[in-house]
């Protein structure tokens, strides 16, 4: 009786280690990123004077928005997914360059990394370039042609998975486990 219940404590252990979680970003801070080629500083920074990546807490609404010149730009986080639109709200704006979001320190929550992700919706001329890490994403648009008012959009959502246990792992607490249980047992006889 005294094994299954030592075997129950390390199934309950290796069952803990890889127990599920909801993949979300809500409540995370995060790193953004908006370059153009020929632009020398991160768009979504307010100021438009810092190369450097700018922090925003994932929640409601968009994380990371610009409202300058005539085009509004917004990236938005929610749950697993992430909405990136470019509208063009003035007839005078002829084309737009080249776009690179860059969004890091993308914390899913404990034992979850990235491993891909998946386009569910594009209107953007051509397919983004989309690179992943275990915790950031960079999403490219070639440059395109605007003509006239238009709104431009994109959404995706996150592939994460559990980062694997070591194959050694459930072994190690099995044969600790044994030992416990050995020891136990050579206790009990010397009795």
């Amino acid at each position: 009786m005294k094994i299954q219940k030592y075997i129950a404590v390390a199934a309950a252990a290796i069952a803990s280690l890889a127990g599920a979680h909801a993949a979300t970003l809500e409540g995370d801070e995060i790193f953004g990123t908006l370059n153009t080629p020929g632009v020398g500083f991160n768009i979504f920074d307010p100021a438009f004077t810092s190369p450097d990546p700018i922090s925003a807490v994932v929640g409601a609404g968009p994380e990371f928005t610009v409202n300058d010149t005539g085009v509004e730009i917004l990236a938005d986080f929610t749950g697993d997914m992430l909405d990136i639109s470019v509208e063009v709200l003035s007839d005078q704006i002829i084309g737009i360059s080249a776009l690179e979001y860059f969004f890091d320190d993308l914390d899913f929550g404990p034992g979850l990394q990235i491993v891909g992700f998946d386009v569910l919706s594009n209107n953007f001329p051509g397919m983004p370039l989309i690179t992943t890490t275990a915790n950031s994403i960079t999403v490219s648009f070639n440059e395109y042609d605007v003509v006239g008012l238009e709104l431009r959009s994109f959404s995706g959502q996150f592939i994460v998975s559990e980062v694997p246990l070591p194959a050694a792992l459930p072994l190690f607490l099995a044969g600790l486990a044994g030992m416990g249980f050995a020891g136990r047992l050579r206790h009990q006889s010397a009795r």
